[in-house]
């Protein structure tokens, strides 16, 4: 079944090579807001998408730590945007890349998604589920994403009111992945919002590996911060 699946992945992503390179789409840079489960192939400088597709995250794989978070499990994206639990599915432990596949994989071929997308960084690989890829229209909406942070609140205060829920082990994994998410967003590349998302992801992977003792007092200092950016003007650019 593994050797099946492999193969069968195998042969979409040529499939998507091919309909990208028909599309005009090869080599174009790429936008996703999981928020409205959009993803856009682009021209450098150019508002108009070359070629759309429907996103659902499927799972992130953080690279420092080897870790993979399952999409259901990641409330850094809505829910719209993760796919349903997959049973059976081995996320626990450490994970090489071709191992984070495996689970990118097994997830894209329960949620029925066409095709895999991994949209790396530095610090983190998110696995899309892509479908329904096809040239863009001039009816399209552009790439515009809205604010992050009342997202961002929920998620730090979330993870606050948990904290005894799970154990220091999971928290810290938790932690990691978030942090990793909010440094490399695709949504926000090149908008007045990266920098200070990629600080405050920052202090939660920093405090990743604080003393248990720290992380619930670290966690009010980043809602703070993330409370402040909240209630700046929406027009605002620090």
């Amino acid at each position: 079944m593994t050797t099946d699946r492999h193969t069968r992945w195998s042969e979409r992503q040529e499939e998507l090579k091919r309909l990208l390179r028909e599309l005009g789409a090869e080599g174009c840079g790429w936008q996703v807001d999981l928020a409205r489960g959009a993803f856009w192939w682009q021209r450098p400088g150019e508002e108009r998408p070359v070629a759309v597709a429907k996103a659902r995250l499927l799972c992130s794989h953080s690279i420092s730590d080897g870790t993979v978070l399952p999409s259901w499990l990641n409330r850094t994206v809505p829910e719209d945007a993760r796919v349903p639990p997959v049973e059976g599915l081995r996320s626990e432990g450490r994970f090489d890349e071709a191992g984070a596949w495996a689970v990118a994989m097994q997830s894209g071929d329960a949620a029925g998604e066409r095709y895999l997308y991994p949209a790396a960084s530095p610090q983190l690989r998110l696995f899309l589920g892509l479908r329904d890829v096809r040239e863009a229209r001039e009816e399209d909406p552009r790439f515009e994403p809205g604010s992050p942070w009342p997202h961002v609140v929920d998620v730090i205060g979330t993870l606050g009111r948990t904290l005894g829920e799970r154990s220091p082990d999971d928290t810290r994994a938790l932690l990691r992945h978030y942090g990793g998410g909010l440094v490399s967003s695709p949504a926000y590349r090149d908008t007045p919002e990266a920098r200070p998302l990629e600080a405050l992801g920052e202090g939660l992977r920093t405090l990743a590996n604080a003393p248990d003792a720290e992380l619930h007092p670290g966690l009010v200092a980043l809602m703070r911060q993330a409370e402040a950016e909240l209630a700046q003007p929406e027009d605002s650019t620090l």
